[in-house]
């Protein structure tokens, strides 16, 4: 899952580029993104490219353009001070942020911050919040975000939904979305799926907490 050389992890872990968002999407038919894994594998693969280069377009046309030097500030959102007081009854010792690259997504833009930490039982977790800025309030709607999620009130005035479970390649992951304007947060937690010692309810009380304090 990391991306820049730092965010998602690679296939098991999310490609570099690619937003964990986007690979769940892929698991329903006639998803927005339908086929970006396959371009997330061409930009994995590709060498250096000058600043917002075209790097993938999918059979519908849907475009993936890396930018470059284009930094959404999604490392402030929530500092390490957070990330270590929410998870502290949970983790031994969480590491310093790891920013992504930032991606325009058929004119949407995205970028993730990672903070990865050992549990208490050892296993190495993660933290991360995936921000997604709409290109317009169209392009917003277009991607039905409270489809196959499940209300969760408003945190700090904000629309929030809680995301099915998933299991993506070795990982098992818990996460809460929230909306603000043309901007969409995803806070999640990641854990290794055969280990899971962290279980949903105390990772949606986490991120709940996390998001709460998130400077959105």
């Amino acid at each position: 899952m990391k991306r820049t050389k730092t965010t998602k992890r690679s296939s098991a872990k999310r490609n570099k580029f690619v937003s964990n968002r986007w690979v769940q999407k892929l698991a329903f038919p006639g998803a927005l993104l339908l086929g970006l894994g396959v371009i997330g594998l061409a930009i994995w693969w590709l060498p250096s490219r000058s600043p917002g280069a075209q790097v993938g377009v999918g059979a519908d046309g849907f475009s993936v353009r890396e930018l470059k030097g284009v930094d959404l500030g999604v490392a402030d959102v929530v500092s390490k001070t957070i990330a270590e007081q929410e998870l502290k009854s949970v983790a031994q010792k969480v590491g310093n942020v790891n920013k992504s690259g930032t991606l325009s997504l058929n004119g949407n833009r995205n970028q993730t911050a990672t903070y990865y930490f050992k549990s208490n039982a050892g296993t190495q977790s993660t933290l991360y919040v995936d921000v997604l800025i709409y290109k317009n309030a169209t392009a917003l709607k277009s991607d039905n975000l409270n489809k196959r999620t499940a209300d969760a009130g408003k945190i700090n005035g904000n629309e929030a939904r809680y995301m099915h479970a998933a299991t993506i390649g070795s990982e098992r992951e818990y996460a809460l979305l929230v909306t603000k304007d043309l901007k969409s947060y995803k806070f999640a937690i990641t854990q290794p799926a055969k280990n899971i010692t962290i279980d949903e309810v105390t990772s949606q009380e986490i991120l709940k907490k996390v998001a709460a304090r998130a400077n959105l």
